[in-house]
């Protein structure tokens, strides 16, 4: 049900209903939710870990909403990154690299969904570590229109989203020609509980920027521990 056998990875590239991820799942839902808009945008994945970079880049293009992006996958060899984010609508940093998405790489109303967590030494916290995401978190928010923070963010619900495709809830996650997720509605409802609990600005202003953060983070830092070598 973690969607990284072959048989599901095949189906995931052909269209064809299967076990998704759940990291990737868990994002896709988060961008449906919050009516962000996905298609005919560009979008930059960080990372090609079969975790979340590679279901993640086929997610974001499949002929679907959300989806019907166009997509450039980053990796380690990739020359030009902070060109390819700059032109981006959207970017899912998931390569374990903690503050390695910097302002100068993000432009202004971008969509920034960060996968990754890291212990960084700290001895101003008492467990001696803080945990850090991939994007630095503070110099990047200001120009974001959504952002997940971490922890807090996308990681939190990976349990639910595991739950949901194996049957815990009788219902079966699926991605496909036709999508189907099931067990939307219990996933939902606490995103919606999270939202208002996590909202970190409200303008109180018409029509000025709503500062949001999405709230689905904790458990990708494992995951993120054992991917960091394929990701990179």
């Amino acid at each position: 049900v973690d969607g990284f056998h072959p048989v599901n990875a095949g189906k995931l590239v052909q269209g064809l209903p299967a076990f998704v991820s759940a990291t990737p799942h868990g994002i896709m839902l988060l961008l449906e939710y919050y009516n962000i808009e996905t298609k005919g945008k560009q979008a930059a994945v960080i990372g090609r870990s079969n975790i979340v970079g590679r279901p993640m880049s086929i997610l974001l293009s499949a002929n679907s909403n959300p989806g019907n992006s166009t997509v450039t996958l980053c990796h380690s060899h990739t020359h030009n990154i902070k060109e390819i984010c700059l032109r981006s609508d959207i970017i899912v940093a998931a390569l374990g690299r903690p503050g390695f998405v910097t302002a100068d790489m993000v432009t202004d109303g971008a969509v920034l969904i960060d996968v990754g967590i890291t212990r960084v030494p700290d001895a101003s916290k008492k467990s001696g570590y803080a945990l850090k995401g991939d994007v630095d978190f503070a110099a990047v928010s200001p120009k974001c229109s959504f952002i997940t923070p971490v922890p807090g963010g996308v990681g939190q619900h990976l349990e639910q989203f595991v739950r949901v495709d194996s049957g815990g809830d009788g219902k079966r996650g699926s991605f496909g020609r036709g999508r189907h997720l099931g067990g939307v509605n219990e996933v939902v409802a606490e995103l919606d509980h999270l939202a208002h609990a996590r909202a970190a600005h409200v303008d109180d202003e018409p029509g000025k920027r709503i500062e949001r953060q999405l709230g689905v983070s904790q458990g990708v830092g494992r995951a993120a521990d054992h991917q960091r070598e394929g990701a990179l």
